[in-house]
């Protein structure tokens, strides 16, 4: 299915949609190994990107599950991208095998397992996401189906350690599937402890035993996840994360690379997140179809004439009026959730005063809600509008009221537990299908059949591979730094802007990966979210070799900074060359070969070389009321009342780069003695960090109260910047109607932006 991956696996990653996300996730793996090793970036929860930032690791899946996988192949081969596929073909037989054994215990039928195994790892929203392993390698998912009814059923502590390795290794594969995971083995446990009624002190002593480690380990791969959102906006608005729901629509796509069907491949220009991929296979939708009407029909046949009637008119009867007041409950509270609980009612009414007329078995009943659970969640916080007002969804409901959903970017990934249900019903139909057969080598056949039927719907071999810098590939500036260890950090470019190497997310990614090999945190980096100050990097060194950016390199402390000439235009390169070369006091050529140079960045003793602290706000200062200001700027005078309306969401901004000399001012209804100067921005690198501020004096000419010539970087703007307020603090309060803040020293490639401004005063 993966051809011809296997024979390019120590150079290549499949060529796939955001294929440059396996850069990220096989520097993770290496980072996580390269640690234990004593070589890595630092601590446990550090990777190799967005130095100096500490607890990395929150930027991306921690992955330390995978790590476990990941670490006999790093070590044997020395290839950080060898073991990074072999970790990908080896979680693709897991997820296989594990299926097969899930749906075996199921069925009782291993030919159900088989083509249940030959489905899962490859449906086709897994298959298009081959560039994130950490969205492939399902195979706790069944593993953890698995353990659970064992746990209840056999009541045995080595079932229930199974459980919590299964989860506990999810969530070192895959935040999003272990999240996605808990409402689906919830409603099963709830089933199964009904169903089976454990009793008993040993086994809720084993139980609780159990979920004590399991959450020990959970809460140490996942504490620093909820640590630094004090510090860094790892929350999805609502807005945002309605963009990434799910639609009913997004069963009938397949992936562009698909070649089964054509008529399925989703159009790109679509709005929103383009993962719009959740088709189950035709093979597989009609076998869970015949495993619901093919055990129904049973049922009804074993019926008598007046009874079989009597139970299709009443289900009838009841589908009618469950569905109608299912509906009316939804519409009239705007709520999924309402309509949810009257289906639930009715369903477990119909099961207590009606247990008769029952038509499916219990576990395949089962599986089918947990199919309508989980394509319900699926569809996300808003559902669709109805009298100009959302109907919420139940993942709204989860959002909005259990800490940790509100960061989960694109819902729509729940694709993955809506194929897993259909397939687990599927081998239900293969079951089915195969018990009307009684020569055992043709039910061998027609499974063999039925799972090459459903490889070729999911086919997409042979598939397009990218060329990945390994071994001896790799260039010799990074193992000119990998030979002088060091825990500084390093600079690299191009960031972003490269010809064609380093350009855009692929080549930011590649920074990344390249790390694997230097064994320095880097300035550098790309995942889902960017920290402010890496931005900033980026936007400085584009400006390189400006004295800006040179302070930027010793501020954030970068010891190298490597230069690939041979990926920006020849005037750039030559520029930046003798820029360098020109400043012995800054920087010192230590390595050359081709196009590539690796530079020291020589360290400097002036104070302004430093990250600037935030000075606390005086006690004594009080906030001088908003209706008592009046903004004006040097430009944008049409908005600039936006950033004293006392809210945070609207804004003044200059819309274009900081200019020398663009000024903002705030004029007061009447004299007062102002202390400090606040500017608040949602994008906190768009402040004035080289400025002069002044105070009309009374004639109306303006005084000069303090400045900041150089720019300088505000230690809260690296490492708090979800808290960080622009403030300064006057040495000495000023009498004035009138306070202006001019850029002495602007931001390459920053606007200036102010989305409240406050003003405090003596009392």
């Amino acid at each position: 299915m993966l051809w011809p991956l296997p024979r390019h696996m120590a150079g290549h990653v499949v060529a796939s949609k955001y294929y440059w996300d396996a850069y990220t996730n096989a520097m993770a793996l290496g980072a996580r190994v390269q640690n234990v090793l004593g070589n890595g970036p630092g601590g446990h929860y550090e990777s190799y990107f967005f130095a100096p930032i500490p607890h990395s690791i929150v930027f991306n899946e921690n992955l330390f599950g995978l790590s476990l996988l990941y670490a006999p192949f790093h070590l044997a081969t020395g290839n950080p991208l060898l073991a990074y596929n072999a970790v990908l073909l080896l979680s693709l037989v897991l997820s296989s095998y594990f299926t097969y054994r899930f749906v075996l215990r199921l069925t009782g039928s291993g030919l159900a397992g088989f083509v249940a195994g030959a489905a899962f790892p490859y449906c086709p929203y897994a298959f298009f996401e081959m560039g994130r392993i950490q969205l492939v390698a399902t195979q706790w998912i069944p593993l953890s189906f698995l353990f659970l009814h064992r746990s209840f059923e056999q009541k045995r502590l080595r079932d229930l350690a199974g459980l919590g390795f299964a989860y506990a290794m999810q969530v070192g594969t895959c935040l999003y599937y272990a999240m996605f995971l808990l409402p689906l083995l919830g409603l099963l446990g709830v089933y199964l402890y009904v169903h089976e009624r454990p009793r008993g002190a040993r086994f809720v002593g084993q139980l609780a035993l159990v979920a004590a480690v399991t959450g020990a380990i959970v809460g140490s791969m996942v504490f620093p996840y909820f640590t630094s959102r004090k510090d860094f906006d790892l929350t999805r608005s609502e807005d945002f994360a309605e963009n990434f729901d799910g639609e009913l629509a997004y069963l009938a796509h397949v992936d562009p690379m698909n070649r089964a069907w054509p008529s399925l491949h989703f159009d790109r220009t679509m709005s929103g997140p383009v993962e719009e991929i959740a088709f189950p296979g035709l093979t597989i939708l009609a076998l869970a179809l015949f495993a619901l009407i093919g055990n129904a029909a049973d049922r009804l046949r074993r019926l008598r004439g007046r009874e079989r009637l009597a139970t299709l008119g009443s289900l009838a009867l009841w589908l009618v009026l469950t569905v109608a007041a299912s509906c009316g409950a939804t519409l009239a509270t705007h709520s999924l959730l309402s309509g949810t609980l009257v289906l639930a009612i009715a369903v477990a009414a119909w099961l207590a005063l009606i247990p008769h007329a029952r038509l499916l078995p219990a576990p395949i009943t089962l599986y089918g809600w947990l199919l309508v659970l989980a394509v319900l969640l699926f569809l996300g916080l808003t559902v669709f509008d109805y009298h100009g007002a959302p109907v919420r969804g139940l993942y709204y409901y989860l959002y909005a009221y259990v800490p940790g959903w509100n960061g989960i970017r694109k819902i729509s990934r729940q694709a993955i537990m809506t194929s897993f249900a259909f397939i687990v019903l599927a081998g239900y139909g293969v079951q089915l299908l195969l018990s009307a057969i009684a020569n055992a080598q043709v039910r061998v056949g027609v499974a063999l059949a039925l799972a090459a039927l459903i490889a070729f719907e999911f086919r997409q071999a042979p598939l397009p591979l990218e060329v990945v810098p390994a071994g001896d590939n790799v260039a010799s500036a990074y193992k000119f730094i990998a030979a002088h260890p060091g825990h500084a950090p390093i600079a690299l470019l191009p960031t972003n802007d490269g010809l064609s190497t380093f350009r855009g997310q692929h080549g930011m990614a590649l920074h990344n990966y390249l790390a694997l090999y230097h064994h320095r945190r880097t300035l550098n980096g790309k995942s889902s979210f960017i920290p402010p100050i890496t931005r900033m990097f980026n936007n400085a060194m584009a400006d390189l070799p400006s004295e800006i950016a040179t302070r930027v390199l010793r501020e954030l402390g970068a010891q190298y900074l490597v230069v690939h000439t041979g990926d920006m235009p020849r005037e750039r390169g030559v520029r930046i060359l003798q820029g360098l070369k020109a400043a012995p006091t800054d920087y010192r050529l230590v390595h050359e070969d081709g196009p590539d140079y690796v530079f020291e960045v020589l360290p400097s003793t002036q104070p302004e070389d430093r990250l600037d602290d935030t000075p606390a706000l005086p006690e004594q200062l009080v906030q001088v009321p908003r209706t008592a200001l009046h903004a004006r700027a040097s430009d944008d005078r049409k908005h600039v009342g936006r950033s004293v309306d006392g809210n945070l969401t609207s804004r003044w901004t200059t819309g274009r780069n900081q200019r020398t000399d663009d000024y903002y001012e705030l004029d007061l209804t009447r004299p007062l003695v102002i202390g400090a100067l606040e500017l608040t921005s949602i994008e906190v690198g768009d402040a004035p960090l080289g400025y002069r501020i002044e105070a009309d004096d009374g004639t109306g000419s303006m005084q000069l109260i303090t400045e900041r010539p150089k720019l300088r970087l505000f230690r809260g703007q690296v490492f708090h910047p979800r808290g960080f307020v622009f403030r300064v603090v006057f040495p000495k309060p000023v009498l004035t109607k009138r306070v202006r803040v001019t850029i002495i020293d602007p931001f390459p490639g920053r606007w200036w932006t102010v989305n409240e401004a406050t003003l405090w005063a003596e009392p």
